[in-house]
C-alpha cells in the first residue's frame, strides 16, 4: 500500500529539518531521498544513536551526503561520545532553521524533547510533523453519562462534498458510525497515530481517547480524529479532511 498517514513532504519550498533516533530514521530517509530527487530544497538531518556502530543506513546516508553535499547536511549524535541529545542542541538547530519544515521520528521521550525544544526556539507548531510507532490503548466505549445523559440519535457527516445523516449508537466512535452506515470513510490505523481519518468538527463537541496525530494548533482549529472521537453533545457534525 502507499502512504496512509500525514507524515509526508509538504508542498512548499521551505528548507527541511529532520530529527531521527534509532529506527525512526526509516520514514525520515524516505522523505529525505524524495526531497533530494524531486525538489531543490536543502535539508539537515540530526540523527541520534547510542554509538557509530548502531547507525542504520549509515552507508546510504554517507552516499547521499556525498552526492548532495551542497544541499544535505547530516549531523550524527552518539550518546556514548556526545551524551544524550539535549534541548539546548535542538534549540540551536531550531533557531538556525526557524522557517524550515520539521519532521521528527523516534522513541517517545526523544520526540517530546525535540518538539518542545523546537517550539521554544521559535519554530511554529504548524511546521512540525511527527511519526509515532507505538500503538495506543484500546479506548473503552463511552457511557451514556459522558454524553450529557443520552447519546445523540444521529450525527451528520460530510464526505467528498456530500452530507450524510447517519444513525449513532451509544459508545461508537464517529468513524464506526460512518462505516456502519456504509460510507467509504478514510481510515487506517484506528489508533489515533496516522491521522488518515482527520476531520474538521463543524458542530458540537467530542471526547477523543487519543490525539497523537494532531498538533496543538490543529486541535485548536477544531480538527478531530473520528476513529478516537465520541460525541458529548446532542448534535454533532464533522467533515473528513482527506476525502
Amino acid at each position: 500500500m502507499g502512504p496512509q498517514g500525514r507524515f509526508v513532504l509538504d508542498q512548499t519550498d521551505a528548507p527541511l529539518l529532520f530529527f531521527a533516533a534509532g529506527s525512526g530514521v526509516t520514514p525520515i530517509l524516505s522523505l529525505l531521498k524524495t526531497a533530494l530527487t524531486t525538489t531543490s530544497r536543502s535539508a539537515t538531518l540530526l540523527y541520534a544513536n547510542r554509538s557509530a556502530d548502531s547507525v542504520i543506513f549509515r552507508d546510504e546516508l554517507a552516499s547521499l551526503q556525498r552526492a548532495s553535499s551542497q544541499r544535505l547536511r547530516v549531523v550524527h549524535r552518539f550518546d556514548g561520545e556526545h551524551g544524550p541529545l539535549d534541548e539546548r542542541s535542538v534549540r540551536a538547530l531550531g533557531a538556525e532553521h526557524r522557517s524550515a519544515s520539521c519532521y521528527v521520528c523516534g522513541p517517545g521521550p526523544f520526540m517530546g524533547l525535540v518538539e518542545r525544544a523546537l517550539v521554544e526556539s521559535g519554530v511554529e507548531t504548524e511546521r512540525i510533523r511527527t511519526e509515532r510507532f507505538a500503538l495506543g490503548a484500546t479506548a473503552s466505549p463511552a457511557s451514556p453519562s459522558q454524553v450529557n445523559g443520552a447519546a445523540p440519535e444521529y450525527v451528520d457527516v460530510e464526505l467528498r462534498g456530500s452530507r450524510h445523516r447517519v444513525a449513532y449508537r451509544s459508545g461508537q466512535t464517529l468513524l464506526q458510525a460512518a462505516r456502519d452506515a456504509g460510507l467509504d470513510a478514510p481510515y487506517s490505523c484506528e489508533e489515533g497515530f496516522c491521522g488518515c481519518c482527520a476531520a474538521d468538527l463543524l458542530e458540537g463537541k467530542v471526547s477523543m481517547a487519543a490525539d497523537d496525530a494532531l498538533s496543538e494548533a490543529e486541535k485548536r482549529r477544531g480538527m478531530i480524529l473520528p476513529c478516537q472521537s465520541r460525541p458529548v453533545t446532542a448534535r454533532c457534525t464533522f467533515r473528513f479532511v482527506d476525502s
